[in-house]
């Protein structure tokens, strides 16, 4: 979720995984109950917990 500048579809989440939609939204799920983050329209999720995206993209990836 962190490549992209606003909400994210859970189709491309799971693509960019590698995984199906319903293992996506396994985990999407556990995100929402957890308040990490937010599903501000149908099918979309988004970081609920303020920086948290620019946090992630200072980071080095592996």
């Amino acid at each position: 979720m962190s490549v992209d500048d606003g909400p994210s579809s859970t189709a491309d989440i799971a693509r960019r995984m590698g995984e199906t939609m319903d293992y996506a939204n396994i985990y999407r799920q556990r995100l929402l109950d957890e308040h990490v983050i937010s599903s501000p329209a149908r099918g979309t999720a988004d970081f609920a917990i303020p920086f948290l995206r620019e946090y992630l993209r200072s980071r080095p990836r592996d």
